[in-house]
Protein backbone atom coordinates (compact mmCIF):
# COMPACT_ATOMS: atom_id res chain seq x y z
CA UNK A 1 0.00 0.00 0.00
CA UNK A 2 1.33 3.45 -0.88
CA UNK A 3 0.06 6.99 -0.33
CA UNK A 4 0.36 9.26 -3.34
CA UNK A 5 1.36 12.87 -3.66
CA UNK A 6 -1.53 15.21 -4.25
CA UNK A 7 -0.67 16.88 -7.54
CA UNK A 8 1.20 16.64 -10.81
CA UNK A 9 2.68 19.59 -12.65
CA UNK A 10 3.12 19.88 -16.40
CA UNK A 11 4.71 22.93 -17.90
CA UNK A 12 4.05 23.88 -21.51
CA UNK A 13 5.52 27.18 -22.64
CA UNK A 14 3.50 29.19 -25.13
CA UNK A 15 5.26 31.96 -26.98
CA UNK A 16 2.79 34.43 -28.44
CA UNK A 17 2.68 35.20 -32.12
CA UNK A 18 3.65 38.51 -33.65
CA UNK A 19 0.89 41.09 -33.90
CA UNK A 20 1.67 44.38 -35.60
CA UNK A 21 -0.63 47.37 -35.89
CA UNK A 22 -0.57 51.12 -36.19
CA UNK A 23 1.24 53.41 -38.58
CA UNK A 24 4.81 52.43 -39.45
CA UNK A 25 7.33 54.91 -40.74
CA UNK A 26 10.93 54.15 -41.59
CA UNK A 27 13.59 56.81 -41.21
CA UNK A 28 13.72 57.30 -44.96
CA UNK A 29 9.95 57.72 -45.08
CA UNK A 30 10.07 60.33 -42.33
CA UNK A 31 12.67 62.34 -44.19
CA UNK A 32 10.44 62.41 -47.25
CA UNK A 33 7.62 64.15 -45.32
CA UNK A 34 8.06 67.97 -45.35
CA UNK A 35 8.91 69.50 -41.99
CA UNK A 36 6.30 71.93 -40.60
CA UNK A 37 7.55 73.88 -37.57
CA UNK A 38 3.97 74.70 -36.54
CA UNK A 39 3.14 71.01 -35.94
CA UNK A 40 4.04 69.22 -32.74
CA UNK A 41 6.12 66.06 -32.64
CA UNK A 42 3.64 63.22 -33.22
CA UNK A 43 3.75 59.46 -32.68
CA UNK A 44 2.17 56.22 -33.80
CA UNK A 45 2.57 52.88 -32.02
CA UNK A 46 2.82 49.30 -33.14
CA UNK A 47 3.16 46.10 -31.11
CA UNK A 48 5.53 43.18 -31.15
CA UNK A 49 3.27 40.55 -29.56
CA UNK A 50 0.42 39.99 -27.14
CA UNK A 51 0.67 38.30 -23.75
CA UNK A 52 -2.32 38.80 -21.53
CA UNK A 53 -5.36 36.51 -21.70
CA UNK A 54 -7.43 39.58 -22.46
CA UNK A 55 -4.36 40.76 -24.34
CA UNK A 56 -3.55 44.14 -25.70
CA UNK A 57 -3.72 42.72 -29.19
CA UNK A 58 -3.70 46.04 -30.97
CA UNK A 59 -1.80 49.27 -30.43
CA UNK A 60 -5.12 51.11 -30.33
CA UNK A 61 -5.72 49.46 -26.93
CA UNK A 62 -2.72 51.19 -25.37
CA UNK A 63 -3.91 53.97 -23.06
CA UNK A 64 -0.82 56.00 -22.12
CA UNK A 65 2.93 56.10 -22.55
CA UNK A 66 5.99 57.97 -21.36
CA UNK A 67 8.29 59.43 -24.04
CA UNK A 68 11.91 60.61 -23.79
CA UNK A 69 13.92 62.52 -26.39
CA UNK A 70 17.55 63.56 -26.72
CA UNK A 71 18.27 66.42 -29.15
CA UNK A 72 21.89 66.08 -30.34
CA UNK A 73 22.02 68.75 -33.02
CA UNK A 74 24.12 67.68 -35.99
CA UNK A 75 25.67 64.79 -34.02
CA UNK A 76 24.39 61.23 -34.03
CA UNK A 77 23.37 59.54 -30.79
CA UNK A 78 26.50 58.28 -29.03
CA UNK A 79 25.02 56.83 -25.84
CA UNK A 80 26.05 59.71 -23.57
CA UNK A 81 23.63 62.48 -24.58
CA UNK A 82 21.14 63.85 -22.05
CA UNK A 83 17.37 63.56 -22.37
CA UNK A 84 17.11 67.29 -22.89
CA UNK A 85 14.13 67.45 -25.25
CA UNK A 86 11.61 65.23 -23.44
CA UNK A 87 11.77 63.43 -20.11
CA UNK A 88 8.92 61.08 -19.28
CA UNK A 89 6.47 63.18 -21.24
CA UNK A 90 3.02 61.62 -20.86
CA UNK A 91 0.94 61.01 -23.97
CA UNK A 92 -2.56 59.54 -23.94
CA UNK A 93 -4.36 57.56 -26.60
CA UNK A 94 -7.42 59.55 -27.65
CA UNK A 95 -9.50 57.67 -30.21
CA UNK A 96 -6.36 56.26 -31.82
CA UNK A 97 -4.36 59.50 -31.73
CA UNK A 98 -1.57 60.16 -29.24
CA UNK A 99 -2.06 63.51 -27.51
CA UNK A 100 0.11 65.25 -24.94
CA UNK A 101 -1.06 65.24 -21.33
CA UNK A 102 0.48 68.69 -20.95
CA UNK A 103 1.52 71.24 -23.59
CA UNK A 104 2.45 70.08 -27.07
CA UNK A 105 6.14 69.76 -27.81
CA UNK A 106 7.57 70.99 -31.14
CA UNK A 107 10.78 70.26 -33.01
CA UNK A 108 12.25 73.76 -32.71
CA UNK A 109 15.10 72.69 -34.96
CA UNK A 110 17.68 75.17 -36.20
CA UNK A 111 18.53 72.80 -39.05
CA UNK A 112 16.43 70.30 -40.95
CA UNK A 113 19.27 67.80 -40.45
CA UNK A 114 19.27 68.03 -36.62
CA UNK A 115 19.11 64.63 -34.91
CA UNK A 116 16.58 63.51 -32.29
CA UNK A 117 16.57 60.11 -30.55
CA UNK A 118 13.41 58.75 -28.89
CA UNK A 119 12.70 56.24 -26.11
CA UNK A 120 9.34 55.24 -24.66
CA UNK A 121 7.42 52.82 -22.45
CA UNK A 122 3.76 52.05 -21.76
CA UNK A 123 1.69 52.46 -19.64
CA UNK A 124 2.82 55.71 -18.06
CA UNK A 125 4.18 55.40 -14.50
CA UNK A 126 1.65 55.89 -11.70
CA UNK A 127 1.32 55.34 -7.95
CA UNK A 128 -0.73 52.19 -8.56
CA UNK A 129 1.03 50.29 -11.36
CA UNK A 130 4.44 49.83 -9.70
CA UNK A 131 6.42 51.67 -12.43
CA UNK A 132 8.96 54.31 -11.42
CA UNK A 133 11.13 56.31 -13.82
CA UNK A 134 14.74 56.84 -12.73
CA UNK A 135 16.94 59.89 -13.30
CA UNK A 136 16.12 63.30 -14.75
CA UNK A 137 16.43 65.33 -17.95
CA UNK A 138 20.15 65.70 -17.23
CA UNK A 139 20.66 61.92 -17.09
CA UNK A 140 23.01 60.66 -19.78
CA UNK A 141 22.24 57.64 -21.94
CA UNK A 142 19.13 55.55 -22.28
CA UNK A 143 16.48 56.11 -19.61
CA UNK A 144 15.75 53.35 -17.07
CA UNK A 145 12.82 52.42 -14.88
CA UNK A 146 12.16 50.31 -11.80
CA UNK A 147 9.18 47.98 -11.55
CA UNK A 148 7.76 46.62 -8.29
CA UNK A 149 4.99 44.09 -8.97
CA UNK A 150 1.73 45.19 -7.28
CA UNK A 151 0.23 42.48 -5.08
CA UNK A 152 -3.19 43.37 -6.50
CA UNK A 153 -3.30 41.56 -9.83
CA UNK A 154 -5.75 44.10 -11.27
CA UNK A 155 -3.08 46.80 -10.92
CA UNK A 156 -0.28 44.84 -12.59
CA UNK A 157 0.50 46.56 -15.92
CA UNK A 158 1.29 45.02 -19.25
CA UNK A 159 4.61 46.86 -19.31
CA UNK A 160 6.11 47.42 -22.76
CA UNK A 161 9.27 49.16 -23.94
CA UNK A 162 9.72 50.85 -27.29
CA UNK A 163 12.51 49.99 -29.67
CA UNK A 164 14.64 53.19 -29.61
CA UNK A 165 14.45 55.48 -32.64
CA UNK A 166 17.86 57.04 -33.19
CA UNK A 167 18.82 60.15 -35.17
CA UNK A 168 15.37 61.09 -36.46
CA UNK A 169 15.20 64.31 -38.54
CA UNK A 170 12.37 66.84 -38.06
CA UNK A 171 9.26 65.67 -39.87
CA UNK A 172 5.55 66.26 -40.04
CA UNK A 173 4.97 62.50 -40.09
CA UNK A 174 4.34 60.25 -37.12
CA UNK A 175 7.34 58.70 -35.40
CA UNK A 176 6.56 54.98 -35.18
CA UNK A 177 7.29 53.46 -31.77
CA UNK A 178 7.35 49.68 -31.81
CA UNK A 179 6.46 48.35 -28.34
CA UNK A 180 7.90 45.12 -26.97
CA UNK A 181 6.59 43.28 -23.90
CA UNK A 182 8.95 43.46 -20.93
CA UNK A 183 7.21 41.12 -18.46
CA UNK A 184 6.21 37.45 -18.28
CA UNK A 185 2.51 36.64 -18.25
CA UNK A 186 1.66 33.72 -15.93
CA UNK A 187 -1.57 31.72 -16.21
CA UNK A 188 -2.95 28.42 -14.95
CA UNK A 189 -5.09 25.56 -16.20
CA UNK A 190 -6.31 22.84 -13.86
CA UNK A 191 -8.13 19.53 -13.65
CA UNK A 192 -9.00 17.30 -10.72
CA UNK A 193 -11.83 15.68 -8.81
CA UNK A 194 -14.22 18.51 -7.85
CA UNK A 195 -11.87 20.06 -5.30
CA UNK A 196 -12.97 23.54 -4.22
CA UNK A 197 -10.05 25.87 -4.98
CA UNK A 198 -10.19 29.29 -3.31
CA UNK A 199 -6.88 30.82 -4.47
CA UNK A 200 -3.79 30.21 -6.58
CA UNK A 201 -0.66 32.29 -6.16
CA UNK A 202 3.06 32.57 -6.80
CA UNK A 203 5.61 33.16 -4.05
CA UNK A 204 9.35 32.97 -3.55
CA UNK A 205 10.21 35.01 -6.66
CA UNK A 206 11.83 38.39 -7.28
CA UNK A 207 9.17 41.09 -7.61
CA UNK A 208 11.34 44.17 -8.15
CA UNK A 209 13.98 45.07 -10.70
CA UNK A 210 15.39 47.63 -13.10
CA UNK A 211 15.24 47.69 -16.88
CA UNK A 212 16.70 49.94 -19.56
CA UNK A 213 14.09 51.39 -21.92
CA UNK A 214 15.33 49.48 -24.89
CA UNK A 215 12.85 47.15 -26.54
CA UNK A 216 15.47 45.92 -28.97
CA UNK A 217 16.46 42.28 -29.46
CA UNK A 218 16.55 41.49 -25.74
CA UNK A 219 14.87 43.04 -22.71
CA UNK A 220 17.38 42.76 -19.86
CA UNK A 221 16.37 43.05 -16.19
CA UNK A 222 18.95 43.85 -13.50
CA UNK A 223 19.09 44.50 -9.75
CA UNK A 224 16.40 41.92 -9.04
CA UNK A 225 15.12 41.95 -5.48
CA UNK A 226 15.43 39.01 -3.09
CA UNK A 227 12.65 36.41 -3.41
CA UNK A 228 9.58 37.45 -1.46
CA UNK A 229 7.36 35.31 0.78
CA UNK A 230 4.34 37.38 -0.16
CA UNK A 231 1.62 35.61 -2.15
CA UNK A 232 0.93 37.11 -5.57
CA UNK A 233 -2.52 35.76 -6.32
CA UNK A 234 -4.09 35.45 -9.73
CA UNK A 235 -7.78 36.22 -10.19
CA UNK A 236 -9.72 33.02 -10.80
CA UNK A 237 -13.15 32.18 -12.23
CA UNK A 238 -15.15 31.50 -9.08
CA UNK A 239 -18.34 29.47 -9.24
CA UNK A 240 -21.38 31.69 -9.51
CA UNK A 241 -22.18 33.16 -6.09
CA UNK A 242 -19.28 31.32 -4.42
CA UNK A 243 -15.76 32.16 -3.25
CA UNK A 244 -14.25 29.01 -4.76
CA UNK A 245 -13.71 27.31 -8.11
CA UNK A 246 -14.87 23.70 -8.44
CA UNK A 247 -12.08 21.87 -10.25
CA UNK A 248 -13.47 19.85 -13.21
CA UNK A 249 -12.28 16.48 -14.48
CA UNK A 250 -10.94 17.98 -17.72
CA UNK A 251 -8.17 20.56 -18.13
CA UNK A 252 -9.83 23.97 -17.85
CA UNK A 253 -8.62 27.56 -17.80
CA UNK A 254 -8.63 28.71 -14.19
CA UNK A 255 -7.96 32.41 -14.63
CA UNK A 256 -10.47 35.24 -15.01
CA UNK A 257 -10.09 37.42 -18.09
CA UNK A 258 -8.04 40.09 -16.33
CA UNK A 259 -6.48 37.88 -13.69
CA UNK A 260 -3.16 36.83 -15.23
CA UNK A 261 0.00 37.60 -13.26
CA UNK A 262 2.45 40.01 -14.90
CA UNK A 263 5.83 39.12 -13.38
CA UNK A 264 9.47 40.10 -13.79
CA UNK A 265 11.47 37.77 -16.10
CA UNK A 266 13.99 35.66 -14.16
CA UNK A 267 15.47 32.23 -13.54
CA UNK A 268 13.47 30.81 -10.64
CA UNK A 269 15.29 29.54 -7.56
CA UNK A 270 14.56 27.00 -4.86
CA UNK A 271 12.09 29.32 -3.10
CA UNK A 272 9.80 29.70 -6.13
CA UNK A 273 6.47 27.93 -5.66
CA UNK A 274 2.88 27.78 -6.79
CA UNK A 275 0.53 27.81 -3.80
CA UNK A 276 -2.95 26.32 -4.02
CA UNK A 277 -5.51 27.09 -1.31
CA UNK A 278 -8.67 25.03 -0.84
CA UNK A 279 -12.06 25.65 0.73
CA UNK A 280 -11.38 23.08 3.47
CA UNK A 281 -8.44 25.18 4.71
CA UNK A 282 -5.74 22.97 3.22
CA UNK A 283 -2.88 24.19 1.02
CA UNK A 284 -0.56 22.52 -1.45
CA UNK A 285 2.70 23.75 -2.98
CA UNK A 286 4.38 23.04 -6.32
CA UNK A 287 8.06 23.81 -6.76
CA UNK A 288 9.09 25.97 -9.72
CA UNK A 289 12.84 25.66 -9.14
CA UNK A 290 14.99 26.13 -12.30
CA UNK A 291 12.08 27.21 -14.52
CA UNK A 292 12.79 30.33 -16.61
CA UNK A 293 10.47 33.27 -17.12
CA UNK A 294 11.32 35.14 -20.32
CA UNK A 295 10.24 38.62 -21.31
CA UNK A 296 7.29 38.71 -23.70
CA UNK A 297 6.27 35.09 -23.08
CA UNK A 298 2.98 33.76 -21.77
CA UNK A 299 3.49 30.69 -19.61
CA UNK A 300 0.58 28.43 -18.70
CA UNK A 301 1.04 25.97 -15.87
CA UNK A 302 -1.17 22.89 -16.35
CA UNK A 303 -1.94 21.39 -12.95
CA UNK A 304 -3.54 18.01 -12.35
CA UNK A 305 -4.87 17.47 -8.83
CA UNK A 306 -4.79 13.88 -7.67
CA UNK A 307 -7.12 12.95 -4.79
CA UNK A 308 -5.44 11.90 -1.58
CA UNK A 309 -5.72 8.16 -1.25
CA UNK A 310 -3.95 4.84 -1.57
CA UNK A 311 -2.85 2.40 -4.22
CA UNK A 312 -2.88 -1.27 -3.26
CA UNK A 313 -1.30 -3.97 -5.42
CA UNK A 314 -2.21 -7.63 -4.84
CA UNK A 315 -0.98 -10.26 -4.46
CA UNK A 316 2.27 -9.21 -2.82
CA UNK A 317 3.88 -12.54 -3.73
CA UNK A 318 3.50 -14.56 -6.95
CA UNK A 319 4.99 -17.94 -7.87
CA UNK A 320 5.11 -19.08 -11.50
CA UNK A 321 5.90 -22.45 -13.13
CA UNK A 322 9.05 -22.61 -15.24
CA UNK A 323 7.13 -22.67 -18.53
CA UNK A 324 6.53 -19.85 -21.02
CA UNK A 325 3.52 -17.81 -19.87
CA UNK A 326 1.74 -15.45 -22.31
CA UNK A 327 0.32 -14.15 -20.06
CA UNK A 328 0.77 -15.70 -16.64
CA UNK A 329 -1.21 -14.55 -13.63
CA UNK A 330 -2.12 -10.92 -13.06
CA UNK A 331 -1.65 -8.21 -10.46
CA UNK A 332 -4.62 -6.23 -9.24
CA UNK A 333 -4.05 -2.45 -8.91
CA UNK A 334 -6.68 -0.92 -6.61
CA UNK A 335 -6.99 2.90 -6.35
CA UNK A 336 -9.10 4.36 -3.56
CA UNK A 337 -9.68 7.78 -2.06
CA UNK A 338 -9.24 8.19 1.68
CA UNK A 339 -13.01 7.88 2.16
CA UNK A 340 -12.99 4.48 0.45
CA UNK A 341 -14.53 5.61 -2.84
CA UNK A 342 -12.88 4.56 -6.10
CA UNK A 343 -10.27 6.97 -7.48
CA UNK A 344 -10.49 6.54 -11.26
CA UNK A 345 -8.13 9.47 -12.01
CA UNK A 346 -5.35 8.38 -9.66
CA UNK A 347 -2.24 7.62 -11.78
CA UNK A 348 0.21 4.80 -11.21
CA UNK A 349 3.17 3.08 -12.83
CA UNK A 350 4.32 -0.50 -12.24
CA UNK A 351 7.77 -1.69 -13.29
CA UNK A 352 9.46 -5.08 -13.42
CA UNK A 353 12.96 -4.88 -11.98
CA UNK A 354 14.14 -7.72 -14.28
CA UNK A 355 12.52 -7.31 -17.71
CA UNK A 356 14.84 -9.92 -19.23
CA UNK A 357 12.27 -12.59 -18.35
CA UNK A 358 9.27 -10.90 -16.68
CA UNK A 359 7.24 -8.17 -18.42
CA UNK A 360 3.92 -6.42 -17.81
CA UNK A 361 0.89 -5.62 -19.92
CA UNK A 362 -2.56 -4.13 -19.49
CA UNK A 363 -3.84 -6.34 -22.33
CA UNK A 364 -4.46 -10.04 -21.76
CA UNK A 365 -3.88 -10.71 -25.48
CA UNK A 366 -0.29 -9.47 -25.56
CA UNK A 367 2.56 -11.93 -25.95
CA UNK A 368 5.97 -11.45 -24.35
CA UNK A 369 7.35 -9.40 -27.23
CA UNK A 370 4.44 -6.97 -27.05
CA UNK A 371 4.70 -6.43 -23.31
CA UNK A 372 6.96 -3.91 -21.58
CA UNK A 373 9.03 -3.40 -18.46
CA UNK A 374 6.75 -0.61 -17.22
CA UNK A 375 3.05 0.07 -17.59
CA UNK A 376 1.12 3.13 -16.51
CA UNK A 377 -2.54 3.90 -16.08
CA UNK A 378 -5.19 5.42 -13.84
CA UNK A 379 -7.67 3.87 -11.46
CA UNK A 380 -8.27 0.23 -10.57
CA UNK A 381 -6.83 -2.10 -13.23
CA UNK A 382 -5.60 -5.65 -13.87
CA UNK A 383 -1.95 -5.94 -14.92
CA UNK A 384 -0.89 -9.16 -16.65
CA UNK A 385 2.43 -10.87 -15.98
CA UNK A 386 4.28 -12.42 -18.91
CA UNK A 387 7.27 -14.70 -18.36
CA UNK A 388 9.77 -16.54 -20.52
CA UNK A 389 10.57 -20.18 -19.84
CA UNK A 390 13.13 -20.67 -17.10
CA UNK A 391 15.64 -23.06 -18.63
CA UNK A 392 17.69 -23.24 -15.45
CA UNK A 393 17.01 -25.60 -12.58
CA UNK A 394 17.36 -22.65 -10.23
CA UNK A 395 14.39 -20.41 -9.48
CA UNK A 396 14.59 -16.72 -10.39
CA UNK A 397 12.95 -13.67 -8.89
CA UNK A 398 12.09 -10.07 -9.74
CA UNK A 399 10.54 -7.19 -7.83
CA UNK A 400 7.53 -5.28 -9.10
CA UNK A 401 7.71 -1.73 -7.84
CA UNK A 402 5.29 1.18 -7.83
CA UNK A 403 6.28 4.62 -9.08
CA UNK A 404 9.81 5.72 -9.86
CA UNK A 405 11.72 4.17 -6.97
CA UNK A 406 12.85 0.50 -7.10
CA UNK A 407 12.61 0.58 -3.30
CA UNK A 408 8.81 0.81 -3.47
CA UNK A 409 8.30 -2.93 -3.97
CA UNK A 410 4.65 -3.98 -4.01
CA UNK A 411 4.96 -7.57 -5.26
CA UNK A 412 7.66 -10.23 -5.61
CA UNK A 413 7.45 -12.63 -8.58
CA UNK A 414 9.33 -15.94 -8.35
CA UNK A 415 9.55 -18.50 -11.17
CA UNK A 416 10.45 -22.13 -10.44
CA UNK A 417 13.47 -23.73 -11.95
CA UNK A 418 13.04 -26.33 -14.70
CA UNK A 419 12.84 -29.80 -13.16
CA UNK A 420 11.29 -31.47 -16.20
CA UNK A 421 7.79 -31.73 -17.63
CA UNK A 422 4.72 -31.45 -15.44
CA UNK A 423 2.33 -34.40 -15.84
CA UNK A 424 -1.21 -34.94 -14.67
CA UNK A 425 0.01 -36.70 -11.56
CA UNK A 426 3.31 -34.96 -10.97
CA UNK A 427 4.34 -31.52 -9.96
CA UNK A 428 7.40 -29.64 -11.05
CA UNK A 429 9.91 -31.69 -9.08
CA UNK A 430 11.57 -31.25 -5.73
CA UNK A 431 11.50 -27.69 -4.41
CA UNK A 432 14.73 -25.95 -3.45
CA UNK A 433 15.65 -26.15 0.19
CA UNK A 434 14.49 -23.31 2.41
CA UNK A 435 11.73 -21.72 0.28
CA UNK A 436 7.95 -21.67 0.23
CA UNK A 437 6.76 -23.50 -2.85
CA UNK A 438 4.02 -21.95 -4.93
CA UNK A 439 1.37 -24.50 -5.92
CA UNK A 440 -1.48 -22.50 -7.35
CA UNK A 441 -4.23 -20.00 -6.69
CA UNK A 442 -7.98 -19.89 -6.61
CA UNK A 443 -10.61 -17.14 -6.52
CA UNK A 444 -13.96 -16.91 -4.81
CA UNK A 445 -16.88 -15.47 -6.72
CA UNK A 446 -17.50 -11.71 -6.33
CA UNK A 447 -14.38 -11.25 -4.21
CA UNK A 448 -11.11 -9.49 -4.92
CA UNK A 449 -7.70 -11.11 -4.53
CA UNK A 450 -6.35 -14.61 -4.97
CA UNK A 451 -6.18 -17.32 -2.32
CA UNK A 452 -2.69 -18.79 -2.55
CA UNK A 453 -2.00 -22.51 -2.10
CA UNK A 454 1.50 -23.10 -0.72
CA UNK A 455 3.51 -26.04 0.52
CA UNK A 456 5.89 -24.96 3.25
CA UNK A 457 9.15 -26.65 2.24
CA UNK A 458 11.61 -24.97 4.55
CA UNK A 459 13.88 -27.50 6.17
CA UNK A 460 11.17 -30.14 6.48
CA UNK A 461 12.13 -32.95 4.10
CA UNK A 462 8.72 -34.55 4.67
CA UNK A 463 7.26 -31.84 2.46
CA UNK A 464 9.66 -32.52 -0.41
CA UNK A 465 8.71 -34.45 -3.51
CA UNK A 466 5.82 -34.51 -5.92
CA UNK A 467 2.38 -33.13 -5.12
CA UNK A 468 -1.06 -33.03 -6.65
CA UNK A 469 -3.71 -30.33 -6.41
CA UNK A 470 -7.29 -30.85 -7.51
CA UNK A 471 -10.63 -29.05 -7.43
Amino acid sequence: MKRLISYLLILPLFATTALLSGCKNSLDELMDIPYDSTKSISFATEMDMATRATPINNASELTSMGVFCAATGLDDWNGTATLNKMFNEQLNNTSGTWTYQNSNIYWGAANITDRYSFFAYTPHASLNNGITVNGSSSTQGKPTLTYIVPTDVSKQPNLMLAVPRYNIRPTSGNIALRMKHALTCIGFQIMGDEEQLTAISILGVAVSGDVVMDGGINVVWTNLGVPTNTDFSASINYDSGENYFTVPSTMTNLIASDGYLMMIPQVLGIDAKIKLSFNDGSTKYISLNTFIWEAGKRITYNITLIPDGTITVTPNEVWLPYTLLNPALHLHVICQKNNGDPAPTMPWTLTSADPSWCLLSVASTDDFNAASASVSGTGTTLIHLLALENQSTNPRQTDIYLGASPLDVVSIVTQWGNFGPITDNAGGGTPPLGVNTYVGAFWRANQIGERIIRIEAGANSANYGKWTAAV
